[in-house]
């Protein structure tokens, strides 16, 4: 049987709580949401946190509701989105206490990523780009020592993003090398050995030269239906490595719309949709809210555009996610 892992669902966000633009149109439905996704073969889960708040909520989703069979196990990530870089305190005092509680946050239970992190240089309203540069860095700085895969995100910032992490990619590797060759005075509480520099480009959506970048740095490529928005989104989805694809909605974001060239390969959903938040019953999925149960129309976009079998595709991705994670 197929099974699929979402490396990027935002359970964090209040439309799961049923609240749209400050509006509460319905009820809190995610244990609704959770229960599809299991009925829909997703067998894990990865709840993104973008800032310190978030990254709180993402770790108490992942222990409330302890060995529930109907609904898939849930993980999370731990960092500050390039979109919440203006929140960290500009006070020395108070950044440092920041990023030391956001590290403190990466070592309990369950969390299986650092981020999301990176750089959005199409939504420079919420940050600058001097103060996004400024947040990628301090949470890279300690990523070597934090030992985690890195969640990352990039727009429109394709150089600067690649340049921290080569500096990054070298600082971490000789940082690996150096504690693995002195077993006998590593941290024993590590969740797992001293990694090498690793992680996701998640919802990726740049050119053919920036994938080419992306993989010569060992990096596996996170798509979504964001990923295959346009034809030349497509393009260059199809030249996506299956040994370094993983796979995700980025759920409530990213849905794959009627409007994509995409969505001849999707399958239409066996659940009803509300039209509007305000007509959403029980068992109703909500129009414009992408939930994690349409993992399997990812895979079988990709699978489409790459004349690979469903079956494969979920297979080599999920094995791919199981690896890089360390689950």
């Amino acid at each position: 049987m197929r099974k699929f892992i979402d490396i990027g669902f935002n359970l964090t966000d209040e439309m799961f709580l049923g609240i749209y633009r400050d509006k509460q149109r319905h009820a809190n439905d995610i244990y609704e949401v959770l229960t599809r996704a299991k009925e829909c073969h997703v067998d894990k889960l990865i709840v993104t946190g973008s800032c310190l708040e978030t990254s709180m909520v993402a770790i108490e989703s992942t222990s409330k509701w302890p060995n529930d069979s109907n609904i898939p196990e849930l993980y999370c990530t731990v960092g500050v989105h390039p979109c919440s870089s203006a929140s960290v305190p500009l006070q020395a005092e108070e950044r440092s206490k920041y990023f030391d509680d956001l590290k403190a946050l990466t070592k309990k239970n369950k969390v299986v990523m650092y981020g999301e992190m990176g750089l959005d240089y199409d939504r420079l309203h919420y940050a600058s780009k001097e103060v996004q540069n400024r947040v990628f860095a301090e949470q890279l700085k300690l990523a070597p020592s934090i030992n985690l895969p890195l969640f990352l995100h990039s727009r429109n910032a394709s150089a600067d993003f690649v340049q921290h992490l080569r500096e990054t990619k070298a600082i971490w590797d000789r940082y690996s090398e150096e504690c693995n060759s002195k077993p006998n005075t590593s941290d024993q509480n590590q969740k797992r050995p001293q990694i090498p520099f690793t992680g996701v480009v998640h919802s990726f959506t740049g050119t053919a030269d920036e994938l080419k970048e992306l993989l010569d740095l060992g990096l596996f490529i996170g798509l979504n239906g964001c990923s295959f928005k346009t034809q030349e989104n497509i393009d260059v989805a199809k030249q996506v490595p299956l040994s370094n694809l993983l796979l995700e909605t980025d759920a409530p974001w990213c849905e794959i719309k009627q409007t994509h060239p995409s969505y001849k390969y999707k399958q239409v959903s066996k659940y009803p949709v509300a039209k509007k938040p305000e007509k959403k019953v029980e068992g109703m999925m909500v129009k414009g809210r992408n939930e994690p149960c349409e993992m399997e129309n990812v895979a079988r976009v990709y699978a489409g555009i790459t004349n690979n079998s469903l079956d494969d595709v979920a297979e080599v991705v999920y094995q791919n996610t199981i690896k890089l994670l360390g689950l």
